[in-house]
């Protein structure tokens, strides 16, 4: 679970954060079926030599909710607010499945206030290549359980966990990962579920000059290694580094939290090098 102790940005929506330790700041975005208590692994190991901040994203754990759809836009300006609150100029950006896309629209438009990023367990977008149709028949069993059948969040939380981690994963970690889907905002996760498969990777991305890493869990089914590669490609000016991690899921950062922090690790101090 998250820590009790977080703090808030001003103005609307306010947004929860949560961080640990000094210097340069890595600012880490969880996916749609989480909040910043995902990135735990990471805040214990990155605030040993960086401030690591984890965030709630807008209507989600400790953050306000908000009025009309879920705009990754205005999740990217949430993210300049809190580096804004914390004094920092430029972060390391770290984002998970959903917490990536946002990630690459953070790329595209404010890529002065990146130093790296790392795009863990996403893609180009889930519709690539199956049209309209499929988003709306995808959507609309997301909505059936929530909306015509009147669940909420904790009652699919026991089929859907099991989903996003490898087929060894511990039942500490589904039961872990239920625990965060039980927690969801039923309008909040329905505006999330609706803004992740409309979700295109802009053409920007060809011409960004922010270094990339994309880890992704060799057994993610959601988003599987090959979407990974398929997003490298969309960076022509730079070389987006693909890294698998064995015995994965989608939530390769939980569930192989050494390896993955290895990687980030590895990567973020190559770029803080070339920076000095």
């Amino acid at each position: 679970m998250a820590s009790d102790r977080f703090e808030s940005t001003a103005g609307e929506p306010s947004i929860a954060f949560e961080r640990a330790g000094q210097g340069t700041p890595i600012l880490f975005l969880h996916g749609v079926g989480g909040n910043r208590s995902a990135w735990s692994g990471q805040l214990d190991e990155f605030s040993r030599s960086h401030c690591a901040i984890a965030i709630d994203i807008r209507g989600y754990g400790d953050s306000d909710d908000y009025e009309g759809a879920l705009r990754f836009e205005d999740v990217v300006a949430d993210c300049e607010r809190v580096l804004d609150a914390v004094g920092a100029e430029r972060c390391h950006f770290v984002g998970l499945s959903m917490g990536g896309l946002i990630g690459q629209v953070f790329i595209c438009t404010r890529p002065q206030r990146l130093l790296s990023a790392t795009l863990a367990d996403t893609g180009t977008g889930a519709a690539e290549g199956r049209g309209a149709q499929w988003v709306e028949a995808f959507l609309a069993s997301r909505r059936k359980p929530l909306v015509e059948e009147g669940k909420q969040p904790a009652d699919i939380a026991p089929a859907l966990a099991p989903t996003l981690l490898s087929a060894q994963a511990s039942p500490a970690l589904v039961a872990g990962a239920a625990e965060a889907i039980a927690r969801l905002r039923t309008d909040s996760y329905l505006k999330a579920l609706e803004a992740v498969p409309r979700f295109a990777s802009a053409p920007q991305l060809a011409t960004a000059a922010v270094a990339v890493l994309l880890p992704v869990g060799a057994e993610d089914r959601l988003t599987p290694p090959k979407a990974a590669r398929r997003l490298a490609q969309r960076f022509a000016r730079v070389q987006a580094e693909v890294i698998e991690l064995a015995g994965a899921g989608h939530l390769s950062n939980i569930e192989r939290p050494q390896a993955f922090n290895a990687a980030l690790r590895a990567f973020i101090e190559r770029n803080e090098s070339r920076e000095r």
